[in-house]
């Protein structure tokens, strides 16, 4: 359960977080603090208009195989072993943003969120931090 003494321990949480996601465009806010195709493009060091391309094909269904030979020019000319990299990223940051979204719900349902709990949820950028946070507030 989340108590008084928990809650101090969230302010670290939230600089090492902030830490970790501060060469994000924090401007550029969705329902998180990053954007998929910010975070991919820095996951993979891409351009982020290549990374927003990757993304659209890979949403559109459309196979490695697909889009390493007949859409070089949207991809800056990737090949297959690399779009398979990006394609594993993309799932993770998916994962990630569902598994935050199920956390908000039931720490609210809970009637524990505080506005310094969901901000550290949805800036966490990988897993290992939402655990972390998770980990945490138990």
């Amino acid at each position: 359960t989340l108590d008084q003494d928990t809650n101090l321990n969230l302010p670290v949480i939230v600089s090492l977080v902030y830490c970790e996601s501060s060469v994000l465009d924090h401007a550029a806010i969705e329902d998180f603090g990053w954007r998929a195709n910010h975070l991919l493009a820095k996951m993979l060091n891409i351009e982020e208009d290549v990374s927003k391309n990757i993304i659209t094909l890979l949403e559109d269904e459309n196979t490695i195989p697909f889009i390493a030979r007949y859409r070089q020019e949207l991809t800056g000319n990737m090949d297959a072993d690399k779009l398979r990299e990006a394609k594993e990223c993309y799932e993770d940051i998916v994962t990630l943003k569902h598994k935050a979204e199920s956390m908000l719900k039931l720490i609210s349902k809970k009637g524990q969120l505080t506005p310094q709990l969901e901000s550290t949820i949805t800036l966490a950028c990988t897993l290992e931090e939402l655990d972390l946070i998770v980990s945490t507030t138990q």
